[in-house]
This record gives C-alpha cells, sequence and structure tokens, in this order.
C-alpha cells in the first residue's frame, strides 16, 4: 500500500454507481461497506466522494451526515487522479470502468489506482436475469480487486 500511497498520507474513495439508499436495500449494504472500509482503514483511507445519477436529496443528507460529500456533476467515470484514489463501483457497466481506465491510461496514474467493484460475470448475470434479481444479491456477488499489475478475485463460497 506504500508503493500506491506515496508521499501521501491517505486515498481518497471515490463511489460511482451505488444507486439510490433510500429505495434500494444493496445500496445501503454498499454504502455501509464503504463506510466501514474507511473505518477499518482508516490510516489509508480519507474522504469518500459519491455520485450515481439517481442519488436523492434525502439519500444526499444521509451520506453527507454518514461524512461522504456527494457530487453534484456526473464525471462520467472519466475522472483524472492526482493523487491515490480507489474507486469503488458497486455495480457498474463495462463502459464505465473502460471509460475510467481511459482517463487514467498512463503508468503514472494507473500506480496510484485501486478499483473495487462487482464481478463483470455477475454484472451480465444481472442484465440477463434481471427480473430474479431479489435485494442483497449484489451484497454476496463476486468481488473483483483491481491494483496495478495484480487482480485478485474473491469468488463466492
Amino acid at each position: 500500500m506504500d508503493r500506491i500511497l506515496g508521499s501521501n498520507s491517505k486515498m481518497l474513495m471515490v463511489i460511482y454507481a451505488l444507486g439510490s439508499i433510500e429505495s434500494n436495500y444493496s445500496s445501503r449494504f454498499q454504502l455501509a461497506l464503504a463506510i466501514l472500509l474507511k473505518r477499518d482503514f482508516s490510516h489509508w483511507i480519507g474522504d469518500i466522494e459519491a455520485y450515481d445519477p439517481i442519488i436523492s436529496v434525502t439519500d444526499t443528507k444521509i451520506m453527507e451526515a454518514l461524512g461522504c460529500s456527494v457530487l453534484s456533476i456526473n464525471e462520467e467515470c472519466r475522472r483524472r487522479i492526482e493523487k491515490p484514489t480507489l474507486f469503488y463501483m458497486p455495480f457498474v457497466l463495462f463502459e464505465h470502468v473502460g471509460d475510467l481506465l481511459e482517463a487514467n491510461w498512463c503508468p503514472s496514474r494507473l500506480n496510484q489506482m485501486i478499483l473495487l467493484t462487482s464481478s463483470f460475470n455477475d454484472t451480465m448475470e444481472f442484465w440477463r436475469d434481471l427480473d430474479d434479481l431479489t435485494p442483497g444479491t449484489l451484497l454476496f456477488s463476486n468481488v473483483v480487486l483491481i491494483i496495478p499489475r495484480i487482480i485478485i478475485s474473491l469468488e463466492r463460497e
């Protein structure tokens, strides 16, 4: 982790594709995970910023009360990073990951990025089986953690 942080004391966490915590159980669990990551890894993770086009005014108030900043501008998953950043994308389309990687496609930025997202296989299955999805399904989905030059897949048992 020191290689990613460099001279920075903490990394920023940016959450894309969270959904609405007001109306979606999975989004609540996913936000809880982000907050727990910050709590349990407070020596590495600093501020949390979030954006999803469906975040409501109520969502914003709750998230701000929990210590998160809600972005008002749609970055379209194209944020160019200048410092170590953890992107948490609990439910995201392939295009969004591609946009994020394209915006940061150089060694100096990729080496400062960690991407935590749902499994691409699960995302494809989700779109195929949308009618069968129940609250909490994505919480137990496969997770893919991408750190430059290392890919770790945590498969469900």
